[in-house]
């Protein structure tokens, strides 16, 4: 069967990548019945990539495992939003690498949270809890703190159907916190939505990024990016640019698509200091596919884009700074 589109849906492949270090990893959600997650570790993998699916995946179903991809540490989470099997209400999984070995078993199954009351469903069919994700560990003084965002963009605000053209996918974005002697939990611990007034906003959510104390939230209408700082309730900025984007802390990588644009923070003595204007990153000569997927980690940023060869292949394109100290990036092969 077929997975069923939908606007947030790019046309043909969309491989998430998710960058950490050494490792990288790359979602391969479709064909169906055949997604899966490929993990690179520069150091002990080469190319060889380890391979983590969906041990539980009813046979005969599928799930698009790995349309989203977050990695931390020794923690990776993987969305797979097109459950086959329950109408695409969608989970989210979490491995973990143990003394540098990936688990094939996920450590835990994020189910979607209990859906408001809506006037066209009795359940959360179709809205595909973890279209999106984001990951980050937060060092505390007693021991690392993780964070999973889980995104549902295509929430239907109340009063609309799926069906009506009028109909509005609001969209929000689910916070897990979660200690290492501890489960990871069940129900989130806070809930995001977007700065806008409820006739503008529009797939909050469709992007997702964590890093230091800020919670970084893309929306397609009005599209832009909506910071979010630790003891803050709204949003303290937004960035204009493509609702696709990564950010580890420091960098801000966004694309609409057709190019990508840098933002940076530089030290400040504000807990929280804004962003700066956006950097233009020029394409590779001969380029003529679409971005549709970034990765940042320090000076390393990674970029995927679909091929114009097939409708389920993709290429990953690598960039790096000119000098360490130049927030600037250049294409590199």
């Amino acid at each position: 069967m077929a997975p069923r589109r939908h606007p947030l849906f790019v046309s043909g492949a969309l491989n998430a990548i998710a960058l950490a270090g050494q490792t990288l990893a790359v979602g391969v959600p479709w064909p169906p019945g055949n997604d899966k997650v490929l993990v690179y570790d520069r150091v002990t993998s080469g190319e060889n990539p380890v391979v983590l699916t969906d041990p539980r995946l009813p046979v005969g179903t599928s799930e698009a495992l790995g349309f989203s991809i977050a990695l931390s540490g020794d923690t990776l989470a993987a969305g797979a939003p097109e459950t086959s099997y329950d109408d695409d209400i969608g989970h989210v999984l979490v491995f973990h690498r143990s003394n540098g070995v990936w688990l094939e078993t996920p450590v835990a199954d994020i189910q979607a949270p209990p859906d408001p009351e809506q006037p066209c469903y009795t359940t959360a069919a179709d809205e595909r809890f973890g279209l999106t994700v984001g990951l980050a560990t937060l060092r505390l003084p007693d021991a690392p703190h993780e964070v999973l965002l889980a995104g549902r963009p295509l929430l239907l605000q109340p009063g609309t159907c799926a069906q009506n053209e009028t109909a509005r996918f609001a969209g929000n974005v689910f916070v897990y916190d979660h200690l290492p002697s501890a489960s990871w939990p069940t129900m989130p611990t806070s809930t995001f939505v977007s700065a806008d007034a409820a006739a503008s906003s529009c797939h909050f959510g469709a992007s997702l990024g964590l890093g230091g104390d800020s919670i970084v939230v893309a929306q397609e209408a009005p599209r832009q990016q909506q910071v979010f700082v630790a003891g803050h309730a709204t949003a303290t900025q937004r960035l204009e640019t493509g609702s696709i984007m990564s950010f580890d802390g420091v960098t801000l990588a966004a694309t609409d698509g057709s190019s990508i644009s840098i933002y940076r923070r530089e030290a400040a003595q504000s807990a929280a200091p804004p962003f700066s204007a956006a950097s233009p990153l020029p394409n590779p000569p001969g380029f003529s596919a679409q971005w549709s997927s970034l990765a940042v980690s320090g000076d390393v940023l990674v970029a995927g884009k679909r091929r114009t060869d097939g409708p389920t292949s993709s290429s990953v394109v690598g960039c790096r700074p000119r000098v360490r100290s130049d927030p600037s990036f250049e294409p590199s092969s």
